[in-house]
């Protein structure tokens, strides 16, 4: 039993290690912002928000 948790926890860490470097989720300058809109609520009040509209007034957040 202990063997098969070492080896589990094992390849969680190498898992780890490996995944971060594969993963990449930030798009290419001037690539257009995939469709994402949802529903949300700000202090109570519901609100829309769309990622293509936000990002037509320039990058998300002021990051360049």
């Amino acid at each position: 039993m202990k063997l098969v948790t070492r080896s589990l926890m094992a390849l969680a860490a190498a898992a780890s290690l490996i995944a971060p470097a594969t993963l990449n989720a930030e798009l290419p300058q001037g690539a257009r912002a995939p469709m994402f809109a949802t529903q949300g609520a700000l202090a109570g009040k519901p609100f829309a928000f769309n990622l293509s509209v936000v990002t037509t007034f320039g990058t998300l957040c002021g990051l360049d």
